[in-house]
């Protein structure tokens, strides 16, 4: 026998078997979030439903209060629908965004427009500084404003009469810095952490109106993920709050 030409081997195959257990977990707590929030809604509709078709109520103003309660759990379920989709193709869509040059004035201008009034009723008092040279920036608009909008919404459920809420806008040699701080209740150390993960909420007895789905900081960080930029956290319980945004002046996004 010619043990020379004999050859004798062994493959191997090495998986990281931790990063796909870490990503299961991630899904599992992705189902179990979304289950949990779209859950007492449903219960809630069907409920209410039921009592309607089965006549168990009949006097037309609780029937009135009834089908209000059917319409805002309702519009609550889409609204967490929608913020679930905008993740994904934020996550997964390229070429999602249309950077090009805007004018940081415009949209300020658009946001001021857009709460005016809910500023009023909460009796908000809200400042924008601009403090750019040149306001011209390369951003997507749509999704810019969809930032301030979730920040700006954020900021009047943390805040109370008579608080103030600021957006001022500086810049270094390569960035534009957008700061957007209120004089609100502010956040506890162990919040900042936490604040930008899917679904997490603070203590609903500590905000303004009605809680939000807890996907709108997400979103936020996403966007400007997306645009290539940074943003921050800053808070002092029973103070205030700041983010802190930075955007690239460059055209290399």
């Amino acid at each position: 026998m010619n043990y020379a030409e004999s050859k004798t081997g062994v493959t191997m195959t090495i998986r990281n078997v931790s990063h796909e257990k870490k990503l299961e977990t991630m899904r599992a707590q992705f189902i179990s979030s979304v289950s949990h929030e779209l859950k007492t809604p449903m219960v809630m509709v069907t409920g209410y439903t039921e009592a309607l078709l089965d006549e168990i109520v009949t006097d037309p103003k609780e029937v009135k209060n009834m089908l209000s309660i059917i319409k805002e759990e309702s519009d609550r379920m889409n609204h967490l629908i929608n913020e679930l989709i905008e993740i994904n193709k934020l996550e997964t869509e390229s070429g999602l965004y249309n950077i090009k040059e805007n004018d940081l004035n415009v949209l300020m201008a658009d946001l001021q427009k857009r709460f005016d009034y809910e500023m009023k009723k909460n009796q908000l008092n809200f400042k924008v500084k601009n403090k750019l040279n040149n306001s011209i920036v390369p951003f997507d608009y749509d999704k810019m404003y969809q930032v301030f909008t979730n920040l700006i919404d954020n900021s009047i459920r943390y805040t109370s009469d008579g608080d103030t809420i600021l957006i001022n806008i500086d810049e270094t040699n390569t960035h534009v810095v957008i700061t957007l701080s209120d004089t609100g209740i502010g956040m506890k150390a162990s919040t900042l952490n936490r604040i930008f993960e899917r679904f997490y909420k603070e203590d609903k007895a500590r905000t303004r109106g009605k809680q939000g789905t807890g996907l709108g900081l997400s979103i936020v960080k996403s966007i400007i993920n997306g645009h290539k930029g940074t943003i921050t956290v800053d808070s002092e319980y029973e103070k205030g709050t700041t983010f802190v945004m930075t955007l690239s002046k460059g055209e290399q996004l």
